[in-house]
């Protein structure tokens, strides 16, 4: 991507943060996910991170990775999911709420934050469907306790008859948060007695 501007352009680009979002395809395996930026000039930035991707064939219950946010838009106001579609993109919906992720894990605590995921649960293909369950834990990274601790059960008007796959939207409660850096754990469970892996994902409350 290349971005040019005029001085005032420039100054006017400068007073936000600017969120550069692209998809693509990949198989299950270990990755190294590298993205180089420059300014101009000679000067490069480069910044890594370690990517891993799950294998899914459908047959087995699995929890998604997780999601953070602060931005959600209802796909009523915003014209539709066609734009996205055709650019290739697979966007974030759950309950007619199109979730944009934030690249910036740190929250206040007036911010309206959220996590997206998604549940894979193969026996909702079943005439006698199972329920499922949801097991939250948002722990103090500094004093290893856990603040906020919590089965949420309540996850039926996610569920859409005979689709395995259920995009869950859930708010994340910083307002009752002490400023700190916290790892929120989510594991899911159905009734037949299945457990997903613990799914993490670290933030900070400023």
């Amino acid at each position: 991507m290349h971005l040019q501007f005029e001085k005032h352009e420039l100054e006017e680009f400068n007073k936000n943060s600017f969120r550069y979002e692209n998809q693509s395809e990949i198989g299950a395996g270990d990755y190294r996910l590298a993205v180089v930026f420059s300014g101009g000039g000679e000067t490069v930035g480069k910044l890594e991170t370690r990517l891993k991707v799950d294998s899914f064939d459908g047959k087995y219950f699995g929890l998604s990775s997780l999601a953070l946010t602060r931005e959600a838009h209802s796909i009523a106001q915003i014209g539709g999911l066609d734009q996205d579609l055709l650019l290739g993109r697979v966007p974030l919906v759950v309950q007619g709420i199109q979730v944009v992720p934030t690249a910036d894990y740190h929250f206040s605590k007036t911010d309206h934050a959220m996590v997206y995921l998604e549940m894979y649960e193969p026996l909702l293909t079943d005439p006698n469907p199972p329920k499922l369950d949801l097991l939250l834990r948002i722990v103090d990274k500094k004093s290893g306790n856990a603040p906020i601790s919590a089965r949420i059960a309540e996850t039926a008007a996610f569920i859409k008859a005979g689709n395995p796959v259920v995009p869950m939207g859930l708010r994340l409660p910083v307002e009752q948060l002490a400023p700190g850096s916290y790892r929120l754990e989510l594991q899911g469970a159905d009734s037949a007695g299945n457990y997903s892996p613990v799914r993490v994902a670290e933030f900070v409350v400023n």
